[in-house]
Parts: C-alpha cells; structure tokens; sequence
C-alpha cells in the first residue's frame, strides 16, 4: 500500500506466503532483528497488521498470526465472489489481445499441471490467473479489495479443504472463465466467475457441517 512501513508489507507478504502459521506467535525482539527495525518500528507495523486482520494481540501475551473461523472463510469467499465476477465481466470488456492470449496461456499451464500431478505448480498458475483478471479489469477498488482479502490466504488456515479439491473440475471452472474472457462475453464472465467460486463456498460449508456435527 502506497506510503506504507516496507517492515509492514514484508512481514503481510510473509503471513500470506505462510511464513509465519496461524496461530503462531510472533516474538517482537526476533521480528525485529529479523526485520532490521527498532522494536518501536516493529509495534507501529503490529499494529496496523491487527488493523487489517491479519494478527491479533493479547494483552501481556504479544501478537500471533490470527487464525480464521470456516464461518469466517465463507464470508471471505462470499466477498470475494461478488467483486472477482465483477472484475471478470470488466475483464472481457477492456481486456486487450495480448491479455486475452495470456489468460489462455495459464490455463494451459493449469492443464499441464495437472497431467503432471502437479499440485503446487497449478495453485501457483490459479494465483496468477486471478490476478491476471484483476488487472485486466483495471478496477482499482476492487483490485485493492481482493489484495487486501487475498492477505488472508485460505489455503493456509485450511489446507484439507484445499488439497481435498479435484485440481480437474477447477480446471474445467478455469477454462470456462478464460473462454468468455477471450469471447469478450462479460454476462458468461461474470457468471463463470460467480460458479468458479460458489463451488468453494459450498466445500468450505460441507467442511463446516463436518468439523461441527456431533460424535
């Protein structure tokens, strides 16, 4: 964010990268060696990082990475669907040639990726996929809103729900999107959108009813 502590978004950048766990503590004298600040710097970035959600302090306990409910997961991803199918139907509109090669260019990444049971390999090409949409739509709002809610990186708080999804019927999502994208169909867009992560609304409520029905 423009203006901002560089101590602040690397160690944001390092809690979405999962660096640092849910949950875990974060040790103000260590941070602040690692990150070559003054402890007085360090709590001024703290501070803003609980601000945005992304820590929480406890009194005489110090910071840790905060860890999200499903509830709040849903919510996230609730969010997030109405604004990417925004960014999605924008994208079809404005998107250039070289844009529209590009997003077919990471679905073929996608696809490969999954021939090779490579699981780590197509997650990466899904982020960049996203945010090739993003920019695409040339929404800046939105774009800083979907970064911000990005920072919160679900695959960290529930890996199970995550690796548990068939890489095959996201790709089949992907593809969709990426079809309407380059047709310049904003109305398919944005409803390829809104399916793509409506199925990730309904895992994280199966995952919900699972983890909270009684023994």
């Amino acid at each position: 964010m423009d203006g901002e502590s560089p101590v602040v978004d690397r160690i944001r950048r390092h809690i979405a990268e999962g660096v640092y766990n849910p949950r875990e503590r974060l040790v103000e004298a260590e941070l602040a060696e690692r990150y070559g600040v003054t402890r007085s710097a360090l709590r001024i970035a703290l501070l803003e990082l609980a601000s945005e959600g992304l820590i929480e302090r406890e009194h005489n306990r110090g910071a840790r990475v905060r860890a999200l409910s499903v509830s709040e997961a849903i919510e996230i991803v609730e969010v997030r669907r109405e604004l990417e199918a925004l960014c999605a139907r924008r994208a079809a509109e404005h998107a250039t040639e070289d844009e529209r090669e590009q997003l077919l260019g990471l679905v073929s990444v996608m696809r490969k990726a999954v021939d090779d049971g490579d699981y780590l390999g197509y997650m990466r090409a899904n982020g960049e996929f996203h945010e090739a949409i993003f920019a695409m739509a040339r929404h800046r709002t939105a774009a800083g809103m979907l970064a911000r809610l990005g920072n919160l990186n679900l695959n960290h708080h529930f890996p199970t729900v995550f690796t548990s999804r068939q890489p095959t019927g996201s790709l089949r999502e992907h593809e969709r999107l990426a079809e309407a994208i380059a047709r310049r169909d904003p109305d398919r867009a944005a409803a390829a959108m809104h399916e793509h992560l409506t199925s990730l609304v309904d895992m994280l409520q199966r995952y919900e009813a699972a983890t909270t029905a009684p023994a």
